[in-house]
């Protein structure tokens, strides 16, 4: 196993960098959200982790019933944990063992594979490492937090016990997506308008340990969508009887087509609207054969989606261009899977169909 200097936990969040929660990837050294469990289970074992499946939650979710798809993906979440060592006592300043130890929440997809959705962490810090070195790691690295602050609070258990703490925030780009540092402190040490008082003491107080945790909503998500799209079918228009595919069908989906329709099916080129509860939110502009997009096309989304490009059997193939929550997907697609420049994404299908989700 490998030997590792410092404390693991600093080293594995230092390569988290900030790009990367500008990205979608949201990483803990390298194990990021939407990997598979077997990638998490051989990333973390390089690290001396063993992973501990909850094979009650995995009997429950094989069995629940799968019922008009998956708009509470929180259903499908089965939890597990990773301990190097032993497992940290959830009181920071019990921590007097060397300890690591991971709970991590994977959500299922219809393919049967789970991917990593959220990680919390504890691991003690060996003796006489100060707090500002390493905070000053964390900041090179991940850039200066969105939230930062020193704060001194009592035990919950038990209101008698204090400890002296530092918290960091990173926000990601994308809604609901978020890693926290917290450092906590060997020593008392006084706090107020979250900066040590006296400022001097950043420099001199010690680390005993450190608690992380990512969250990233999108791999639930796409979760959501991939089990939706178990329920792919058609939709027909109430007024004209003209029939579309509908990859992703919600609860009171309607669609209204301007434009021909041939034995029953949209065909040619025309306009899609599609409703939810009466509530527009897709339009589809483009050519259509036998009532799948065929050919060149145009998808907004509101104000947050835009797709300008070529489709096959109703997904993106070929030459298009996505502009999805400011982030832009230019390039070749294939089968409604994008890759190219270190950016991935997936449109009118979902990323559990493309290869290295």
């Amino acid at each position: 196993m490998r030997n590792r200097t410092w404390f693991t936990l600093v080293i594995l969040l230092a390569c988290c960098r900030a790009e990367a929660l500008g990205r979608r990837d949201i990483c803990w050294d390298d194990v990021c959200a939407g990997m598979t469990l077997p990638q998490v289970e051989a990333r973390l074992g390089k690290h001396g982790f063993k992973v501990h499946g909850g094979w009650l939650s995995r009997w429950i979710q094989r069995w629940r019933p799968r019922i008009g798809g998956v708009r509470e993906y929180e259903g499908y979440i089965e939890t597990m944990s990773a301990i190097r060592g032993a497992k940290c006592n959830p009181i920071p300043i019990r921590r007097r063992i060397p300890c690591a130890s991971l709970d991590l929440a994977f959500v299922r997809f219809p393919s049967g594979r789970r991917r990593l959705l959220s990680l919390n962490g504890a691991e003690s810090v060996p003796k006489g490492h100060l707090a500002s070195e390493l905070i000053t790691n964390w900041q090179a690295e991940l850039g200066p937090p969105d939230r930062a602050e020193w704060d001194r609070r009592p035990n919950a258990a038990d209101g008698k016990m204090q400890w002296t703490f530092w918290d960091g925030h990173w926000e990601g780009k994308y809604p609901a997506n978020w890693l926290t540092v917290r450092l906590n402190l060997l020593e008392k040490a006084a706090v107020k308008a979250g900066t040590l008082s006296p400022p001097d003491l950043e420099t001199s107080v010690h680390a005993q340990s450190v608690d992380a945790s990512f969250y990233a909503r999108w791999v639930g998500r796409e979760a959501e969508r991939s089990w939706r799209g178990e329920h792919a079918g058609w939709t027909k228009d109430p007024r004209t009887g003209c029939r579309l595919w509908n990859s992703y069908p919600r609860r009171g989906d309607t669609v209204r087509w301007d434009g021909r329709c041939v034995k029953g099916y949209a065909s040619g080129y025309g306009v899609a609207r599609w409703s939810e509860f009466g509530r527009e939110y897709e339009i589809v502009e483009g050519e259509f054969r036998s009532g799948k997009l065929n050919g060149h096309a145009e998808v907004t989304a509101g104000t947050a989606v835009r797709f300008d490009g070529e489709f096959r059997d109703n997904r993106p193939d070929g030459p298009g261009t996505l502009v999805e929550d400011g982030e832009t997907y230019s390039g070749d697609w294939s089968k409604g899977c994008f890759a190219h420049d270190g950016k991935r994404t997936a449109f009118f299908t979902d990323l559990d169909h493309c290869n290295n989700f």
